[in-house]
């Protein structure tokens, strides 16, 4: 397998900057992930139903869901950045719960990056979403 360099930014990528840990922070913990996937074509509407039922048997829960790259001739867009958070308010997700939700989403479509939230001292070291899925 060949790779090209290329001197110009590919367009659709996304930036992962790291947050800085902050010095002197007592408390580091991860309370959910960005999913970046593209879900199994089905029929017109996806996500519906499929991603948070996929969900329902993990400790996590949907609460963002947003397109990031547009589909070419489909009636719809299958490619999207999932935010899934802990169901649980004070709960720190281990590695294991985070493959376990990987596991459930492989189920309804094919994952390619993942992306830890953290806080620290209950300072959000991610950035915010626009608008979230109420609990259910």
């Amino acid at each position: 397998m060949t790779f090209a360099l290329s001197d110009h930014e590919l367009p659709g990528v996304v930036g992962l900057d790291p947050f800085p840990v902050p010095s002197g922070s007592r408390r580091r913990r991860v309370i959910g992930i960005d999913v970046w996937l593209e879900l199994w074509p089905t029929r017109e509407g996806v996500p519906g139903p499929a991603l948070p039922a996929a969900l329902a048997r993990t400790s996590c829960r949907l609460i963002d869901v947003a397109p990031f790259a547009a589909e070419v001739g489909g009636p719809y867009d299958r490619r999207l950045r999932a935010r899934i958070v802990a169901r649980a308010e004070d709960a720190h997700l281990t590695d294991g719960a985070v493959i376990e939700v990987l596991a459930a989403l492989a189920e309804v479509g094919h994952w390619s990056l993942v992306r830890k939230l953290e806080e620290f001292d209950a300072i959000p070291a991610f950035p915010p979403i626009a608008s979230v899925v109420p609990a259910g």
